[in-house]
């Protein structure tokens, strides 16, 4: 009513906390897998996180990077072979991703307010992700995730090399961000 707009008009899509929180987690089973959940690559960050995850591989060699969202196929052709792109996947795809993951990055320019880090969050993942727009509100840096400034790659590798290679900061800090985005 306060803006004029027809109630017929008005669409409300739910957030990305609808997902339950009943899916057990066990960190004994999850991989040394990053994850990048996109619906567009190059706003979001992708090229550059190319760049970081060859810079990551030189310090993890095991380390996996999953990409979920449409990618070009371009890019296909030049990436690792250690770089999966899955491509659109459905909430239950989704769900077994999130269960397997270790870390979430999110290396956007912009992104108002990215509901994909509250995803990953409900699954005890921590973010690492860009100082942008509403990202701050969402990570407790250095608690619930890292915030890294937006075109610092070398502080993006820094910050997912450490949770790789330390099990107990990342399983404390994927708890502490399932705690930070359920209390809020």
């Amino acid at each position: 009513q306060e803006y004029r707009i027809p109630a017929d008009k008005i669409h409300v899509v739910g957030s990305a906390l609808k997902m339950s929180s009943d899916f057990p987690i066990d960190w004994h089973q999850r991989k040394k897998e990053i994850i990048f959940v996109t619906t567009d690559f190059k706003r979001k960050g992708g090229y550059l996180l190319l760049d970081v995850f060859e810079r990551v591989l030189r310090e993890v060699p095991d380390a996996i990077l999953s990409i979920a969202g449409s990618v070009s196929p371009e890019i296909r052709k030049k990436a690792h072979p250690q770089i999966k792109f899955l491509g659109a996947l459905n909430r239950a795809q989704l769900t077994e991703l999130y269960k397997r993951a270790r870390i979430h990055v999110h290396k956007a320019f912009y992104d108002a307010f990215p509901s994909v880090i509250l995803e990953a969050a409900n699954f005890e993942i921590p973010s690492v992700s860009s100082r942008v727009c509403g990202i701050p509100d969402m990570i407790i840096d250095g608690e619930t995730g890292f915030l890294v400034e937006k075109g610092n790659i070398q502080e993006f590798t820094e910050r997912i090399v450490r949770l790789l290679k330390n099990d107990e900061m990342n399983i404390r800090m994927g708890k502490a961000a399932k705690e930070y985005v359920r209390g809020k």
